[in-house]
């Protein structure tokens, strides 16, 4: 499985994400919370697909930056951590209660130790 894949779009649909955490725990009063239910739900039902997310600027800029981002972050860890690694995580994970989960770009695999990386590029952030 890779991201951005029909198996990785299945697995992510419907799940509340790492990318979109901030919107979940914006309280059931915000604009961005109800956005993001309702979006959510869309999704479980089926009214949106992947599809519909490739097509918006923000994704697309974001795999143009991705690149870049790991390219700065690499350098970055190699500051701190000379002999850590990173290496490219495809999957989407899920919480074992299926709620929610998240779609590392990259495990960062220090001496003892392991973690995932999410990165984002804000459009127009360059």
């Amino acid at each position: 499985m890779a991201q951005r894949d029909l198996k990785w779009s299945a697995d992510k649909l419907g799940i509340v994400s790492a990318s979109r955490f901030a919107d979940a725990m914006a309280g059931p009063s915000t604009k961005r919370y109800q956005a993001y239910r309702d979006e959510l739900i869309d999704e479980r039902i089926g009214l949106i697909n992947m599809e519909d997310f490739v097509t918006k600027p923000w994704f697309a800029h974001g795999i143009a930056m991705e690149p870049r981002g790991l390219a700065a972050l690499s350098f970055f860890l190699g500051a701190r951590h000379p002999s850590a690694e990173l290496v490219i995580h495809p999957d989407f994970v899920r919480h074992p209660g299926g709620r929610f989960g998240c779609s590392p770009d990259t495990l960062i695999i220090p001496p003892g130790d392991r973690f995932g990386a999410e990165l984002k590029c804000r459009l127009g952030a360059e």
